[in-house]
């Protein structure tokens, strides 16, 4: 064994632990049954608030006068309550009064989008002599919203809807919409100052102006050191980056509920402790440091693609684009949190044109899901490109085809990318069409298609760690040296995929072998064009290879390109791959093909071909003998097997019965 094998098991050897333990006690490997018994879940925190809320509402109804807690009166149709908010001397005092009003009326008020932080820390606001519930951050906002010299009016859920009953939230969700686009502006709520926030605030402006100057071609130039310096902004390595970047990290941006608030909003106004600007500029900021590259002279990552989403959206609905298709939308926020599960379908109703579901929050979780599930399985079976590998289910109860969408995916979908309705063009089963059939109780699946290979090899997962992501383990161990296994792990699973590859020596369709695994990492995407002087895609896979993926000691092989131009084309290559691979593992069927599917592939699984489907899927057989039934894990990329060529070798049709 060599000096370099022999350093990599020692990283081996003292992170594999580490990261065991930690993903096995992870809230994303848990069943629903034993998060409920975490405290900590905020879905767990959120359930016993409104419980109490409920309590205090029986009691209050029990004995009007007497009691200390506000008694909420019903709503009619299409009826709200709005919150007027006291102006009172005291910045701590918050007082507030509710009256109901017809949504259809002349009314004028401001919508706030927060939060609600921890619904275990409960504190407490006088509503017209009575006592109402909050969350500590929803006390924030009204204490730093609250004018001085006259009352403010807003519609906040957390007060204007009684959290106590479950039939008035599901009526109130389904007005969302129309609040959202009724309301003169949105205030949005990020949360208290920190010590740095000032500092975030004051070089947000100054890049605010600066993008302003900015010519409409220049937007799309990476900027450049002297552009840097002439423009006066701070040096890369100032705490004022790292400030701002902790702007777009707070939990504000997590939430599902952002994205139909701000894309409703005729206005809004972004609020961080006494700091404030227009979510237009707010935004525009996001995008210019995204589409100028600032991070690449920065010490930090600067990441801000936290908005972007938010930032499309709004974009096509103030361009007269109306409402969207309920799957892109789904799509967009894969990696939003909700609360309350059900909230990441009906969190996103008020955009959509389809009517799918109607918010019913006395349903299981598992009901909508597996009714929006099917709805769009009607349509086409792009919505099987969202169904996550079951390893990060959340839910109970789902059938194997519908995805949960509580659960923080680590795979991106093919299909869908950052940005709603942009698609990447895979056509695996040609312009066959699906005709799904589904059981009377709609947790069975009927789908006809062809068995076209069988999984015969697997690698590892590629995951790619990041020490901050467990950080009372890198505290044990240091965080430099769980940094560095980490990496040294994605190292040799890569390098494991590349020589189990390499191995085949020919490949079926009659490419070259190093071909089809340089495309396959990009699930067939050509970057070409993105790199520098006049790089092939072997030559950006080398880049790649020795920027990234060499072990200590090695050498780089000579290569005709500069330093530069070497880490340039290393990051056209890695930026394509890891959308492309990201919580996948590459597999090698029984016919010599390769390719890419879910954390769950083994050797046995079917690579099925679907008919209306758009990629390859990975199934599972369930029973030994007849009648067959499947257990659907997810699409799948097949190299030399997307373009139709499965179905243009005439393979028998059949029918599969998904559970």
């Amino acid at each position: 064994m060599g000096l370099t094998e022999k350093y990599y098991n020692a990283y081996l050897r003292a992170t594999r632990p580490v990261l065991a333990v930690s993903n096995s006690i992870a809230d994303n490997w848990m069943p629903e049954t034993a998060k409920k018994r975490d405290s900590n879940d905020p879905g767990y925190k959120l359930e016993k608030f409104q419980e109490l809320a409920k309590a205090r509402q029986i009691e209050a109804a029990a004995d009007p006068e007497t009691s200390e807690w506000y008694r909420y009166m019903p709503l009619e149709a299409r009826q709200i309550r709005l919150l007027h908010l006291k102006a009172t001397p005291s910045s701590d005092t918050v007082n507030v009064s509710l009256s109901i009003q017809s949504l259809d009326d002349d009314i004028q008020f401001e919508a706030l989008s927060y939060t609600w932080g921890d619904c275990s820390d409960v504190h407490i606001i006088q509503c017209e002599g009575k006592k109402v519930q909050v969350t500590r951050n929803l006390l924030g906002a009204l204490r730093q919203l609250k004018y001085t010299d006259r009352d403010r009016t807003l519609w906040i859920d957390g007060v204007c809807i009684n959290q106590g009953n479950e039939d008035e939230k599901s009526i109130q969700v389904a007005m969302m919409r129309d609040i959202y686009r009724k309301a003169d502006k949105v205030a949005v709520w990020l949360g208290e100052a920190a010590e740095e926030t000032p500092a975030a605030w004051k070089l947000m402006h100054q890049i605010f102006e600066v993008s302003r100057n900015t010519t409409h071609e220049d937007w799309d130039k990476p900027i450049s050191a002297e552009e840097w310096e002439r423009l006066g902004l701070p040096h890369g390595a100032s705490p004022e980056w790292a400030a701002l970047e902790a702007i777009f990290w707070r939990q504000w941006f997590t939430r599902v509920w952002i994205i139909q608030e701000i894309a409703l909003a005729r206005s809004a106004i972004v609020h961080c402790g006494q700091d404030s600007i227009p979510w237009i500029g707010f935004s525009g900021v996001a995008m210019y440091l995204y589409r100028r590259q600032f991070t690449r002279l920065t010490t930090c990552e600067l990441d801000v693609t936290a908005v972007l989403p938010l930032y499309y959206i709004t974009k096509q609905v103030g361009d007269g684009g109306g409402k969207h298709d309920l799957l892109s939308l789904l799509a967009t926020s894969r990696r939003s949190i909700a609360s309350n599960p059900r909230d990441h379908v009906y969190g996103l109703l008020g955009l959509t044109a389809d009517q799918l579901v109607v918010p019913d929050y006395k349903l299981p979780v598992a009901e909508p899901y597996r009714q929006v599930a099917n709805a769009l399985l009607l349509k086409s079976l792009d919505v099987l490109s969202l169904k996550g590998d079951s390893w990060w289910n959340r839910q109970e109860g789902l059938s194997s085809w519908v995805p949960d969408w509580s659960s923080y995916q680590r795979a991106y979908s093919y299909l869908f990318s950052g940005s709603p309705n942009q698609v990447q063009v895979m056509q695996a089963c040609g312009d066959t069409v699906a005709n799904p059939r589904f059981s009377p109780d709609g947790k069975t699946l009927w789908l006809r298609g062809t068995m076209l290979d069988q999984v015969r090899h697997v690698g590892e997962t590629y995951i790619k760690g990041n020490a901050d992501h467990t950080p009372r383990f890198s505290r044990l161990v240091g965080r430099e040296f769980m940094q560095d296994g980490m990496e040294m792990i994605v190292t040799r699973t890569l390098r494991v995929w590349e020589q189990m590859v390499l191995d085949l020596k020919t490949y079926p369709t009659g490419e070259n072998i190093e071909s089809a695994y340089h495309n396959t990492l990009l699930a067939g995407v050509d970057v070409t064009p993105n790199g520098v002087a006049g790089a092939t895609l072997a030559e950006l896979y080398d880049a790649y290879r020795w920027h990234r993926l060499t072990f200590p000691g090695e050498s780089q092989k000579p290569s005709r390109f500069t330093k530069e131009e070497v880490r340039t084309n290393a990051g056209v290559y890695g930026l394509a791959m890891f959308p492309a691979t990201y919580g996948r593992r590459l597999f090698i069927t029984k016919k010599g093909y390769i390719g890419l599917g879910p954390t769950s592939t083994k050797p046995g699984d079917n690579v099925m071909l679907l008919s209306g489907g758009r990629t390859a899927y990975i199934m599972r057989l369930r029973s030994k003998k007849a009648p067959f039934t499947y257990e659907f894990l997810g699409e799948s990329y097949v190299r030399g097997m997307m373009n139709g060529e499965g179905f243009s070798e005439e393979f028998e049709l059949q029918e599969f019965e998904i559970l």
